[in-house]
Order: C-alpha cells, then sequence, then structure tokens
C-alpha cells in the first residue's frame, strides 16, 4: 500500500498559519495531517506507507474483481491509518509484501513436426498455444490508499486470454 497524495497539513488548534507563525505553531504541536495527505515523511516523494492496522485479507478471486461499490475489494481503507505527524516526516508501519495480489497460472503448449522434403529442404510446421487453459488472471491490486474510489483493494484489468499461432519453416 501507498499514499499517492502530496503532503497537507491542518491546524489542530484553530489558528490561521502563517510563515511568521509557523515555527512556533509547530513547537507547540498543534499540526496533523489533513485527512487526504500523503508524503507523510515530507520528502517531496509522494509514495509514502501508512500504519496497518490489520494484514488480514480475503482471497477468493471474487473479492479482486471491481464491482464499483468502495471498500468491497480484498483489503479495506479501515485496515489503514495515517501515521502520527512529525516535524522531521515519519513512514508507516506497514511491513513490506505482506498483502498478495491474485494468483497467477497458465499452461503453454506447443505441437512441431518437421518432415524432409528432398535431401537438405525440411518443413516444420508449429503450433503453439499460450494459456492453453484460458484461465482469466487478474492484474495487480490498486494500492493507493488515498484513492477514495471503488477501485481500491480490486483489480480493473486481465493478463492475456488464450492466443494460438501457427508457423511453417522451410529450412535448406
Amino acid at each position: 500500500m501507498y499514499s499517492g497524495n502530496p503532503l497537507s497539513l491542518v491546524d489542530t488548534a484553530g489558528v490561521t498559519v502563517t510563515a511568521d507563525n509557523y515555527a512556533s505553531e509547530l513547537a507547540a504541536g498543534n499540526f496533523a495531517f489533513a485527512g487526504n495527505s500523503g508524503n507523510y515523511s515530507a520528502d517531496g516523494d509522494n509514495y509514502n506507507i501508512p500504519n496497518v492496522t490489520s494484514y488480514s485479507q480475503k482471497h477468493d478471486r471474487k473479492s479482486y474483481q471491481y464491482t464499483g461499490v468502495p471498500d468491497s475489494g480484498v483489503i479495506t481503507h479501515s485496515q489503514f491509518a495515517q501515521p502520527a505527524f512529525s516535524a522531521n516526516g515519519t513512514e508507516g508501519n506497514e511491513k513490506i509484501d505482506q498483502f498478495r495480489n491474485p494468483g497467477y497460472a497458465d499452461t503453454d503448449f506447443t505441437v512441431k513436426k518437421t518432415t524432409l522434403i528432398a535431401e537438405r529442404i525440411n518443413l516444420e510446421l508449429r503450433m503453439d498455444a499460450f494459456n492453453l487453459f484460458n484461465r482469466v488472471n487478474l492484474n495487480g491490486v490498486d494500492t493507493n490508499y488515498n484513492d477514495t474510489s471503488a477501485n481500491f483493494g480490486t483489480t480493473s484489468g486481465t493478463a492475456f486470454p488464450r492466443y494460438l499461432q501457427l508457423a511453417a519453416r522451410i529450412t535448406f
């Protein structure tokens, strides 16, 4: 998971922050991350991780699919929270690779026949089948925590379906 939004702060004391009082408000601890804030480390890179409250995840293939209903995917917004504000920046507590993407499986199959036509001339006929059993392989899950649409926690695309390829080659 990551937060793709830029840094956004709010003043928790209700004071309008200006360049003149910024340092005193910061020292008093009157800042917090705004609800849609990202870039928790304040380094200019908008790909920071939030805190995780639960690593539970649905694993059935139907939950990976986009339904148009917010938080209906394999993960939900309620499993994440913004880290506590720090003047020096902070990162969340999420451990990398703790959430699973949908499984991927495909079987490729090739049939090839080489026939001698003349003394030094061969004809090769070949058929290749990619994803022979036509298994639906879902693409990766939308992991932008600040994506408030129904896309979060779901996948909106699939990998390639079955493909067949026929080929003929003459070698001499």
